[in-house]
């Protein structure tokens, strides 16, 4: 009896990572998508531009972002960031606070221009560097929306 689980088993553990693998590749395709999008609109001319026989095109970085309003927490280290998640997730203000308290997480404004740098597994979580700053912070992947 043992021996009939272990190949289900084994098969549905399989199937699970690359369901994991699937939806990350998928969030990576719709940023990829977002960026060609975002060229073919920056590189064809406005009807206005055209008829002045102008083309004006504004160069706009392509993983240029702005954060949310609504609390979001951004930290120096992802293993901060699932710190500070685990701690939301349990609803534990105090290590929260304490986290927040340690300067190794803040909790961001709204508004901020950020450049993207790099995506976390399952894309859930991103590291950003708001712009004109050297340094990176990681965050939740739903804290930034494209400019």
């Amino acid at each position: 009896m043992k021996k009939s689980i272990l190949p289900i088993f084994t098969a549905l553990i399989v199937f699970m990572v690359a369901g994991c693998q699937s939806a990350e590749e998928q969030m990576l395709e719709e940023i990829r998508e977002d960026v060609y999008k975002e060229i073919a609109e920056q590189d064809s001319p406005k009807a206005e531009d055209k008829a002045q026989g102008t083309t004006k095109v504004e160069s706009v970085p392509t993983n240029l972002y702005i954060t949310k309003n609504g609390g979001y927490a951004a930290c120096v280290s992802r293993e901060d960031l699932d710190k500070m998640l685990g701690y939301a997730s349990q609803n534990d203000i105090e290590a929260i606070n304490a986290l927040l308290r340690s300067q190794r997480c803040i909790s961001m404004d709204g508004g901020i221009e950020v450049y993207l740098e790099s995506v976390g597994g399952l894309a859930s979580v991103v590291e950003i560097r708001p712009k004109g700053q050297e340094g990176k912070v990681w965050t939740i992947r739903e804290a930034i929306f494209k400019k």
